[in-house]
């Protein structure tokens, strides 16, 4: 859930300013972004272990988080909702997110079959990560 809500909070500011004939495009350095990571990521964590302890790991991760949310809330203000808004608050931009989703899964078996494929992936990935 906090990938999703990252990747989906890094590039929406890349999908509100673009077009449907440059979609593809803006998206396309985002998407090579994340599979670089979950390719790289590992190898680096491991090299990077043997200089630098798990708390300080941990530390720098959730610092990067919290300046990226920073930035992005001081750059991006032309593509927030409006003040007073339906999803102008996080909590209910989630939780309509989440029961919008939660329809489409009870109504379509293909996305429902999507989502165990990506399930399986990603804990194919996870697995391997820990293996490293």
């Amino acid at each position: 859930v906090a990938v999703a809500g990252l990747s989906a909070s890094i590039q929406a500011p890349a999908i509100a300013v673009s077009t449907a004939l440059n979609r593809a495009r803006n998206s396309a350095p985002f998407t090579q972004a994340m599979n670089a990571g979950i390719a790289l990521g590992p190898a680096i964590g491991g090299v990077l272990s043997g200089f630098v302890s798990m708390e300080t790991a941990f530390a720098g991760v959730g610092a990067s988080f919290l300046l990226t949310a920073v930035a992005s809330y001081k750059i991006y203000t032309e593509t927030a909702p409006p003040k007073g808004s339906k999803i102008s608050n996080p909590v209910s931009l989630f939780s309509l997110a989440f029961s919008s989703w939660y329809k489409v899964l009870q109504s379509s078996g293909e996305v429902r079959a999507l989502y165990g494929a990506s399930g399986a992936l990603m804990a194919a990935v996870g697995g391997a990560n820990m293996t490293i």
